[in-house]
């Protein structure tokens, strides 16, 4: 079977749920649907209202069903210090979205009660009104739901560091704003919750008569036995110690940020001449007719500062969208993602990229003020409906996002050129590299990938600018050149070229008597390997 049908096999078993778990695409599309279908609208009708926190609990039970498998794996991974990949974040953040969602919609039930503070609730409790009693411990009820589902699912993800700081971080294209899953749960295990429900406790523990079944069924619950036993006290300390240690580290990513920023800005805005490929329009009608949609482009721009700073060869990473024909072909055209964005791609704006002014749209003319420029393409990325929905679904949720002058793969409330690739195309498995205590990925990390035996990724159209306003057509061979490869000539063959990187290797040596360091060139081969939570067999 070719890596090409691997692949894309690959994908299809993760999102047709032939994975260990459920397809969290198909997961989050019913579950939003079913969150549009609950009748939210039931006044004090304690039949109706039991019946819609029914319906919430039957889509919270599946969601945390999924949740307890996927936070295992990522917690595991993390453990292992294995870098998350686009596609597990994507999942992690709607995730969050998905679980606050949710606990809205409890809260918004809890509201149809008429119990809209301590001292309503009070009045309730202690009413000759049977009916008002019932609405309380209905109240009740909603929110020991709530706590038990953060208790069950997201306190495990609260003790990891890692994991507990990028759920907290602002994520635009799910609607997360910094810190909102932390000030929920906050709220949830605060002390005005935990007396307000203990006081609660002790009121219905008297209640006879009808009223009698609904209270022991409250006071019965595990949850509630486990509030009388300071779980909320104990959960609230883990937290309030986590969170002040997680105060030092986003200071220092804040600080780093901006005086990255600060340099970043600066430099990029000093420019030494035009790109040599600029304003060519019998080129720019080439690679158009050369481009097909989610193709994905790199560029070099030496005469700009801010490239002279940037490590390898590349300077910049898009995706190419498709024009408007293109997409009217593809069968993308009217689809949501792409909707909103039509009248700026009939004007030509077919490119997102992300630059120090954010992630945006941009058209060739104005993308082509560079020096040299390349074409790579995931092959049969548009042949699979369900995947290159995604991608497009993914890709256009990151517009409006700020450049991350962190340059940490791993967040996605800021990104870089590479980062829009790497979460966009989030089950690929990116070349990425260790940095100050980070993961980052760079232009040259994403156009290595082409050299790898057995990868997914081909050099479509490769070309360099002249300084006579000429142009130069270059292989894959020039590619392995510029990045710094060399060809496998005992690998390669006609159909099928190997490369590998020379890097310096030293040992140690005993020459007469003494330790001596000799150093040498050696190779390393890279092979694609696609990553193993694909098949869920972390």
């Amino acid at each position: 079977m070719s890596v090409l049908k691997i692949f894309i096999l690959s994908f299809f078993l993760f999102v047709s749920g032939a994975w260990s778990g459920e397809n969290p695409y198909v997961l989050f599309r019913d579950i939003e649907q079913g969150m549009v279908e609950l009748d939210m609208n039931v006044g004090d009708n304690l039949v109706k209202i039991e019946r819609t926190r029914a319906d919430i609990k039957l889509l919270f039970d599946r969601f945390n069903k999924f949740n307890d498998e996927f936070s295992l794996d990522l917690m595991e991974q993390v453990d292992r210090d294995e870098v998350l990949r686009g596609l597990q974040l994507t999942i992690m953040h709607r995730s969050v979205k998905t679980y606050l969602s949710l606990s809205a919609k409890i809260q918004t039930l809890a509201s149809q009660t008429g119990i809209t503070s301590e001292k309503v609730l009070k009045e309730y409790l202690k009413s000759d009104d049977a009916h008002k009693n019932r609405l309380a411990m209905s109240w009740i009820g909603l929110q020991l739901d709530n706590i038990e589902h953060f208790l069950g699912t997201y306190r495990k993800f609260f003790t990891n560091k890692k994991l507990r700081i990028l759920m907290n971080s602002e994520d635009k294209s799910y609607e997360i704003k910094a810190n909102q899953l932390k000030d929920f749960t906050s709220l949830l295990v605060s002390r005005g919750t935990e007396k307000n429900l203990l006081k609660s406790f002790e009121r219905i523990e008297d209640f006879r008569g009808d009223l009698s079944v609904p209270a022991h069924l409250i006071l019965s619950r595990t949850i509630s036995m486990q509030i009388k036993d300071k779980v909320l006290k104990d959960t609230r300390k883990e937290l309030k110690k986590n969170y002040g240690k997680d105060r030092w580290y986003k200071t220092g990513r804040f600080l780093l940020h901006h005086a990255s920023g600060l340099f970043g800005n600066s430099a990029g805005a000093i420019k030494f001449r035009r790109g040599y490929l600029d304003k060519n329009q019998q080129l720019n009608s080439e690679i158009l007719s050369e481009l097909k949609p989610l193709d994905m482009i790199t560029e070099k721009t030496p005469f700009i500062l801010t490239d002279k700073f940037i490590p390898g060869n590349f300077g910049h990473n898009a995706i190419w969208l498709g024009t408007k024909e293109q997409l009217i072909d593809m069968g993308m055209w009217d689809h949501p993602s792409i909707k909103k964005l039509q009248p700026m791609i009939e004007i030509g704006y077919s490119i997102i990229e992300t630059d120090r002014s954010g992630t945006h749209m941009k058209n060739i003319e104005k993308f082509m003020n560079v020096d040299d420029f390349a074409i790579m393409r995931l092959e049969g990325v548009t042949e699979n409906r369900e995947y290159f929905e995604e991608v497009y679904k993914v890709a256009i949720a990151q517009l409006g996002k700020t450049y991350d002058f962190n340059f940490d793969v791993e967040t996605t409330d800021k990104l870089v050129c590479s980062e829009l690739l790497y979460q966009s195309f989030g089950d690929v498995a990116w070349p990425t590299e260790k940095y100050l205590g980070r993961v980052t990925i760079s232009p040259d990390n994403v156009a290595s990938l082409i050299l790898y035996a057995n990868t997914p990724m081909d050099l479509q159209y490769y070309i360099k600018g002249q300084k006579d306003r000429s142009v130069l057509y270059k292989t894959e061979d020039d590619l392995a050149n510029d990045l710094g490869f060399v060809k496998d000539e005992e690998r390669s063959t006609l159909d099928e070229p190997f490369y590998k990187q020379p890097f310096k290797k030293c040992v140690d040596m005993l020459r007469e008597g003494k330790k001596r360091k000799v150093c040498y060139t050696d190779y390393r081969s890279f092979e694609y390997k696609s990553p193993s939570f694909l098949l869920g067999i972390q």
